[in-house]
């Protein structure tokens, strides 16, 4: 039963990945240097609903779902002040009770940042 499980939440991690994302730039400051990379990300509303489309109505609260293999190959770190461009507008990433990610699956392939709306 455990193989099932893993091979649903692989084909749900990849049927996102083909359906539901979009390419948003990350930048940070490291040692005194700026630093921008690329991700693939889905956009998840504050009430959990995937964003499939170009951002058409500004929120507050974002979360951004990264799938975790790019964001550790990438060496992209999730916490705070970690600014996010998507489609013109930047959200910066915030702490959620005490923690500036989570996982979104069991088999943690998945990765959620909890955002605020910054600037356009």
């Amino acid at each position: 039963m455990t193989d099932q499980l893993e091979w649903g939440a692989s084909w749900l991690s990849e049927m996102s990945n083909e359906h539901a994302t979009f390419v948003v730039a990350c930048s940070w400051t490291d040692s005194g240097s700026d630093v921008t990379q690329t991700l693939t990300a889905s956009v998840v509303d504050e009430n959990g609903l995937v964003i499939r489309n170009d951002v058409k109505v500004r929120t507050e609260n974002t979360h951004f779902m990264f799938n975790t293999d790019e964001v550790n190959a990438k060496a992209v770190p999730l916490v705070r002040g970690l600014k996010i461009d998507w489609g013109g507008h930047i959200y910066e990433v915030v702490i959620q009770g005490s923690r500036s990610y989570w996982f979104n699956d069991a088999y943690r392939r998945k990765i959620v940042v909890g955002t605020k709306h910054v600037s356009n």
